[in-house]
């Protein structure tokens, strides 16, 4: 009976205390979700996931969303046991963090600890504010609105993808890309804590411009996670030996045009896996420099290069221009699909349907000679005629009369 009555001053209590925080939450102070979200980079590859060319975020950011299991488990059992080890036990607030962090601050005379849980993160990340009282008053509210409408993995997946990593990276996606060259599954202890470490201070502690601020910082994070059991010894001391990343990774640009009108088409996709082959795109590449540099002599400046299989209609290689720099020429322009005259290009469709039709063979006789079309009058480039011609030879020399007259 005791047990009885228990329970139900606590559900007399609870349900009042769940009427305010719903009204509060959907009324009087909604969670703004559509920040939980930001725009995305673009990365296209070629059919066999070579980096092609990267585009940054509307805002100018790189950001490279992932789930949850394209993360690696080093990295989330080290932010766990360094950020938030009670992570999926509370309710987006751990009164006794807050309570050790408020202890400390005050001996220390300074914020020496923030007492954040990770859900606190993901509100202090969509909602910055200064670190005051009642800013962190509304982080707490921010942390139990996200509770309630996420789950644990939700909110693990969200804080992967907003959390800083220097300059304008955001996202595990994006540094695992330009600090290591890999997906972010494949981290090594010594990655997975420089990216626990680096949302601490992002450009303080940044391995392309700080790199022995990030090994101190990095070689501490080890060290406590050897303490609670999260590495082996063995792995503590693979770690350790391991380098700082030197520098961030170079941005390819390889198939520009391709590339622009990719990603123009699909604006929804952060990874886009192309057609393109790697290693047909680049000869394609030096052979448009090779010709170019032939025929600018004679005032031809600019050339495409498109290749196709027939089978499957797949575009294998795309040259828009030889030179995508080059804006004395009209470098950016894609030569391949501008919109231009087709010029001769359409002779030998009309001499294969008049093959077809039996109207000619490559010995047969045309006239060259001046005419007159309802006012419409065609010569050929040279401005010469050439009388009697074979279709052979019309074709072979490109004459635009003989062309018009068998249309």
């Amino acid at each position: 009976m005791q047990i009885t009555r228990t329970i139900r001053r606590l559900v007399a209590i609870l349900i009042p205390l769940l009427a305010v925080i719903l009204v509060i939450d959907l009324a009087l102070f909604p969670l703004p979700a559509k920040r939980l979200t930001r725009p995305h980079s673009q990365f296209v590859c070629s059919r066999d996931n070579i980096l092609l060319a990267s585009f940054a975020s509307k805002d100018l950011f790189w950001r490279k969303p992932v789930t949850l299991d394209q993360i690696s488990p080093r990295l989330i059992e080290s932010v766990l046991a360094i950020e938030d080890r009670w992570f999926y036990w509370h309710p987006g607030v751990n009164p006794i963090s807050l309570l050790q962090a408020a202890y400390d601050n005050a001996r220390a005379g300074k914020v020496a600890r923030g007492g954040s849980t990770i859900t606190m993160q993901i509100a202090r990340m969509i909602e910055p504010k200064e670190r005051t009282v009642g800013g962190k008053l509304i982080e707490i509210l921010r942390a139990l609105q996200l509770e309630l409408h996420y789950s644990k993995d939700e909110l693990l997946t969200i804080y992967f993808n907003l959390v800083p990593y220097g300059g304008n990276i955001e996202g595990v996606g994006a540094a695992t890309h330009f600090y290591f060259d890999k997906d972010p599954s494949q981290l090594t202890w010594s990655e997975a804590a420089i990216l626990t470490a680096i949302p601490a201070s992002p450009n303080a502690y940044r391995p392309d411009q700080n790199p022995h601020p990030c090994r101190v910082r990095r070689d501490t994070l080890l060290t406590r996670l050897l303490s609670r059991d999260v590495l082996d010894s063995a792995e503590y001391d693979r770690a350790l030996l391991e380098e700082i990343p030197p520098g961030r990774r170079d941005r390819p640009f390889i198939a520009p045009h391709f590339a622009q009108m990719v990603m123009a088409a699909c604006q929804d996709s952060s990874v886009l896996r192309t057609t393109i082959d790697f290693n047909l795109q680049r000869l394609s590449e030096r052979l448009a420099v090779r010709y170019h540099g032939a025929l600018e002599p004679h005032g031809i400046h600019n050339l495409a290069i498109v290749v196709i299989d027939n089978q499957t209609a797949d575009i294998l290689a795309l040259v828009g221009s030889p030179d995508f720099t080059d804006r004395a020429h009209a470098g950016q322009v894609n030569g391949a699909t501008a919109r231009r005259s087709p010029g001769s290009a359409l002779k030998p469709f009309v001499y294969t349907l008049a093959f077809d039709d039996g109207l000619v063979t490559p010995q047969s006789r045309l006239d060259d000679i001046p005419v007159s079309y309802a006012g419409y009058s065609p010569q050929n480039y040279d401005e010469q005629y050439h009388g009697v011609v074979s279709v052979s030879d019309a074709l072979i020399n490109s004459f635009n009369v003989p062309a018009v007259n068998l249309a």
